[in-house]
């Protein structure tokens, strides 16, 4: 780690401790089911196949539905995340002609106002007092700079290369980083202790096929993400301290990741009834039992509604869609 980073996140860890037309769309929609059966990353097909996407908000039970924004001159749209406080929104975009690796970052006020471009990168998320973002950087981005996991000041400056990897996030203490790698082969889950400066692989069984993200329970003791196994996605808890210390598989079916785990408890992913051409609608579902996923309110327009988020008191949802197109 880039030893003026390590004191900015120590510092964080310990005061938190403390305290396109309609047919190509379906084609797409299939596409990112088979991206995920085949262990590609769906931003492999973003370039080429992208409909018009924009970040939207809504209530949980389905009302005050609303596009938030749609970032001028970008077509694919993806991993919002509400900042801890309310008050803001970051995702990253790109237009359909770029690669995902030319991605850049925006933040834009909750209510859609005041976008701002803070520049290369991916999959942002915020630190636990809104301070700092994590993000990525993929191989082949425009400024040839390293690849992995970075931090930088909300605003965009200060930004430092932590370590080899993708899709972090902060646990709810900030204490530790969860992040995905395949610095060891198999694309895997770890997590990176901040205060120790180690990182830890917690998936050991056999899901490694490349889960893409992983996301923290509230109370930062389990790790849910959608993986394959067999031919088949599976939604996957594990133990954030390890998978051989707990492993459960939640739900097998048509579903896509990001995993998204509510203040409540309760996840959020996205699914299809039957087809793989048939439409992703969010769906949420309790961590444990057996409970079939329950498709949320309001969606019943577009083709492709993933990528959800939770606000901080569990009571709004962000997701990307293409139902403004």
């Amino acid at each position: 780690m880039n030893s003026s980073v390590e004191p900015q996140l120590l510092t964080l860890a310990r005061r938190a401790s403390e305290g396109p037309p309609r047919t190509s769309v379906r084609m797409f929609s299939a596409l990112v089911v088979a991206a995920l059966i085949s262990g590609l990353y769906v931003a492999d097909l973003a370039a080429a196949e992208a409909p018009q996407l924009a970040v939207y908000a809504m209530n949980v039970d389905g009302s005050e539905l609303r596009k938030v924004v749609q970032a001028p001159g970008q077509r694919w749209h993806a991993a919002p995340s509400w900042s801890n406080d309310g008050k803001f929104v970051v995702f990253h975009a790109h237009p359909m002609d770029a690669a995902a690796a030319d991605s850049h970052i925006f933040v834009v006020k909750e209510d859609g106002s005041d976008i701002k471009d803070l520049g290369p990168g991916a999959f942002a998320t915020w630190s636990p007092d809104n301070k700092q973002l994590l993000f990525s950087l993929a191989d082949q981005n425009p400024g040839n700079a390293q690849a992995g996991v970075w931090v930088m000041n909300a605003d965009g400056k200060g930004r430092e290369w932590l370590f080899a990897g993708t899709s972090p996030v902060f646990s709810p203490d900030g204490s530790r980083i969860l992040f995905v790698s395949s610095h060891e082969g198999n694309q895997s889950i770890y997590v990176y202790d901040v205060i120790e400066g180690m990182p830890k692989k917690i998936l050991q069984e056999p899901y490694q096929k490349r889960p893409g993200s992983a996301s923290w329970a509230a109370d930062g003791k389990r790790v849910a993400f959608v993986d394959e196994r067999n031919g088949k996605a599976e939604l996957i808890l594990i133990d954030a301290g390890g998978s051989e210390k707990g492993q459960t598989m939640r739900h097998r079916g048509l579903i896509g990741g990001p995993v998204a785990w509510a203040p409540n408890s309760k996840l959020l992913l996205w699914s299809k009834d039957k087809e793989l051409t048939d439409p992703q609608r969010l769906h949420v579902v309790a961590p444990d039992g057996d409970d079939a996923p329950v498709v949320l309110p309001n969606q019943d327009a577009g083709t492709l509604n993933f990528d959800p988020a939770w606000s901080a008191d569990g009571k709004r949802v962000l997701f990307i869609s293409d139902r403004g197109k």
